[in-house]
């Protein structure tokens, strides 16, 4: 069993749903999504065990992880205009790393340039998780 340090949040939306998230603070993922009424939310708060839900339980493989995000920059052999699905399949297509996640999104003002030879850099993010180093306990070694 894993421990995280993470936290929750508890909205109502416009529907009058509830909905529950937990989300590690290491890994940044959110793993656990649940939606119920709110009659069902009120039952559970108030005592009544194992109400019903309905949800998403995602990322488990990040939890207690850390989340490590670089930037990275490749040349693109086409024009600056081209379009942005293109460039970010080139991306995806031709800037894969070895244990890393290619994250092609261009959406922001410094994601596309030229250089002063004229060639398109297209900027993009790589993400992986890495197991985290925990400080020893000694009084576990009693």
């Amino acid at each position: 069993m894993s421990n995280f340090k993470g936290n929750i949040s508890i909205t109502r939306g416009s529907n009058n749903m509830i909905n529950i998230r937990i989300r590690d603070n290491d890994s940044r993922t959110e793993f656990v999504d649940v939606e119920m009424t709110l009659e069902d939310f009120a039952s559970a708060v108030t005592g009544l065990a194992a109400v019903d839900v309905v949800g998403d339980v995602r990322g488990l493989d990040r939890v207690g992880k850390v989340k490590v995000l670089e930037s990275r920059q490749t040349t693109y052999p086409g024009a600056i205009y081209d379009d942005r699905a293109k460039q970010e399949s080139y991306i995806v297509e031709n800037c894969q790393e070895e244990g890393w996640e290619v994250i092609p999104a261009l959406r922001s003002q410094g994601s596309k340039k030229t250089d002063a030879f004229g060639n398109t850099l297209l900027n993009y993010s790589v993400v992986k998780y890495v197991e985290q180093e925990l400080p020893i306990d000694d009084h576990w070694e009693k």
